[in-house]
């Protein structure tokens, strides 16, 4: 099972947030292999981000490529979203940012939550996660934002990425839209609506 992201109630809703953990716990007693990247979402809230991150850090894949078990298919994940005030590429995943990696951003700003990044900026992508996983290449690119194929709100640079690690397919969330297309690169695209399962084959 691959999740992308976005996975507890709203933050105005504090009753409702649920330790993913529990929620996975049917699926995980089956042995069912779970990866979950974040979503933007996942770090509303430190509640919301505990129960994310902290319930099942096991499951999350961020940054990095992971082997299925079942399948022998490498799954690459790259959890959050572009923003500005890190990094933004409007046609390419080499165009410049303001910060390349974490630790140039922690180095400039005293802001620091818990030891590490700002919990906002823990849902935001730098360009060091889309470099690693180019570096490896998988079959799958699971990422909360949005290829191209979510015009205009799509991103270009992870048509680009994907197509350089070799990528069949990319599975994403975001949007809450439900789809499949195709790239002019030939990549598959699955966009999913809210909390919409899918069955993706490659």
């Amino acid at each position: 099972m691959l999740i992308a992201g976005d996975m507890t109630a709203p933050k105005d809703e504090p009753e409702r947030i649920r330790p993913i953990r529990s929620e996975l716990a049917e699926l995980l007693e089956e042995d069912i292999e779970i990866i979950w990247t974040h979503g933007n979402h996942d770090t509303d809230s430190p509640e919301i981000h505990d129960a994310t991150f902290e319930s099942f850090p096991e499951g999350h894949l961020h940054g990095g490529v992971r082997t299925l078990k079942s399948s022998g298919l490498r799954v690459a994940a790259l959890g959050g979203v572009f923003r500005g005030q890190i990094w933004y590429p409007e046609m390419h995943y080499e165009d410049p940012a303001r910060y390349q990696c974490p630790e140039t951003f922690l180095q400039e700003k005293d802001c620091a939550w818990r030891g590490g990044l700002p919990l906002r900026h823990r849902s935001s992508i730098f360009p060091s996660d889309a470099e690693r996983i180019k570096q490896i290449g998988a079959d799958i690119l699971l990422t909360h934002e949005a290829p191209s194929a979510v015009s205009p709100h799509g991103f270009l640079a992870l048509d680009q990425l994907a197509d350089d690690m070799g990528a069949k397919v990319i599975f994403h969330g975001h949007h809450h839209i439900s789809y499949a297309d195709e790239l002019m690169n030939g990549i598959q695209v699955r966009g999913l609506g809210l909390a919409e399962p899918v069955r993706v084959y490659v």
